[in-house]
C-alpha cells in the first residue's frame, strides 16, 4: 500500500505526503553539529543563521528536500527508471533519518547539495560531446562543497573515473577537472595569505587527511539492532541484485549504475577519516542506498514483503522521530 502511492500517477498525494514530512521536520528540535576538521563554510554558514532557530529550520529543511527532489529529477531524466516510479521520494527520507543524530545540521547535511548537483553534471552530460564544461561545473561545485565538509574532496575520484565510464578519456580533461577543483582553493587560501592565517590554515587543512579514526555506537537497544541488521542485510541483497543483473540493463543504465555504486563505495571508505563527522557521514552513505532501493523497487513487482520493509523502516523512523 506505502510503495503503490510512489508507483504511479499520485502525484497529489505525493506532494501531500513531502509537505508533511517538511512540517514535521519544522516541529523537531533541530540543533547544530560542532564542526570538526577543516569546513571554513561550515563556520560562516553557522554565522549567517546566528542563532535562529526559524532561520535554523527553514534551511535545514531545504538542505534536506533539494538533494532528494533533484537525484528523483536526474534519475527520471535519464531513464534509470520509470518516471512513473518515485519511491526515491520515500526511501530516501526514511533511511537518512534512521538515525538519532540526523536531525542536527552537520558538514555532511550542507555538502550533500553540493555533490548532487555535481554528479548530476556528469550523468546529463552528453558523451558525444568533446566540451569538458560539465565536469568543470561538477569539479567546482564539489570543491566548494568540500568546504563545507572537506574530506568529501575526495570524490574527485569519481569524477576521474567518470570521464572513462561517460566519456572518451583524454589527460587534458584529466588536467582540466583537477584545475577547476583547485581554483576555489586557491582564493580561499589566497584570502588566509593575506590575513597572514596561512601557516595555522595550511596545517589545519591538512591534519585532518591523517587523522584516521571514527566514533560509531551500533544499536542503542534491541530495536535499533535489529533495525540496523535487516537495513544491512536488505541493501546488501538490493545493491547486490542490481549488480548481478547490471548486463540486462541499457548500456546508459549500466553506467549510471557502476558510477552509484562507486560513490556509495567511496563514501564507506571516508567514513574512516570522517572523525567526531562520522555518525553525521551516515546521512550521505544512505542516501547513495536509497538510490539503489529506487532503483530495485522500479524493477520488481510489489509484492507484501517489500511493503513489510518499507513499514517496518517507517516504524524506526516514527519511532526515533518519538524519543525527540
Amino acid at each position: 500500500m506505502i510503495l503503490k502511492i510512489f508507483n504511479g500517477r499520485n502525484e497529489l498525494l505525493q506532494f501531500i505526503i513531502v509537505i508533511a514530512f517538511s512540517v514535521l521536520i519544522f516541529f523537531q528540535p533541530i540543533t547544530i553539529a560542532e564542526n570538526s576538521g577543516f569546513n571554513p563554510l561550515f563556520d560562516l554558514f553557522i554565522g549567517f543563521i546566528n542563532g535562529n532557530q526559524i532561520l535554523l529550520i527553514v534551511f535545514f529543511i531545504i538542505l534536506v528536500v533539494s538533494p532528494i527532489l533533484l537525484t528523483q529529477l536526474f534519475i527520471e531524466s535519464n531513464a534509470i527508471i520509470e518516471r512513473r516510479n518515485k519511491h526515491f521520494l520515500l526511501i530516501a527520507p526514511l533511511l537518512m533519518f534512521s538515525n538519532p543524530v540526523a536531525w542536527v545540521l552537520s558538514p555532511p547535511l550542507l555538502s550533500l547539495i553540493f555533490i548532487v548537483i555535481s554528479f548530476g553534471f556528469v550523468v546529463n552530460s552528453d558523451e558525444n560531446d568533446k566540451s569538458i564544461a560539465s565536469y568543470s561545473s561538477a569539479a567546482i561545485f564539489l570543491s566548494i562543497g568540500s568546504m563545507f565538509y572537506s574530506i568529501i574532496g575526495f570524490n574527485i575520484i569519481l569524477l576521474f573515473l567518470a570521464l572513462k565510464l561517460f566519456k572518451q578519456f583524454r589527460i587534458r580533461d584529466f588536467f582540466a577537472v583537477m584545475l577547476s577543483f583547485i581554483v576555489p582553493y586557491l582564493y580561499l587560501f589566497t584570502y588566509y595569505f593575506v590575513n597572514d592565517e596561512l601557516a595555522i590554515k595550511w596545517t589545519n587543512f591538512t591534519d585532518q587527511f591523517f587523522n584516521f579514526g571514527f566514533d560509531i555506537s551500533f544499536g542503542n537497544n534491541t530495536f535499533d539492532t535489529v533495525y540496523i541488521i535487516v537495513l544491512l542485510l536488505i541493501s546488501v541483497f538490493v545493491v547486490s541484485t542490481i549488480a548481478v543483473n547490471q548486463r540486462n540493463n541499457l548500456i546508459q543504465v549500466r553506467k549510471f549504475n557502476s558510477f552509484i555504486f562507486w560513490g556509495l563505495l567511496n563514501s564507506l571508505l571516508l567514513i574512516l577519516i570522517a572523525g567526531d563527522n562520522s555518525l553525521y557521514h551516515f546521512m550521505i552513505i544512505t542516501f547513495f542506498v536509497a538510490i539503489f532501493y529506487s532503483i530495485f523497487l522500479a524493477a520488481k513487482k510489489l509484492v507484501w514483503i517489500f511493503e513489510i520493509i518499507i513499514a517496518f523502516y517507517l516504524l524506526h523512523t516514527l519511532y526515533i522521530v518519538w524519543l525527540f
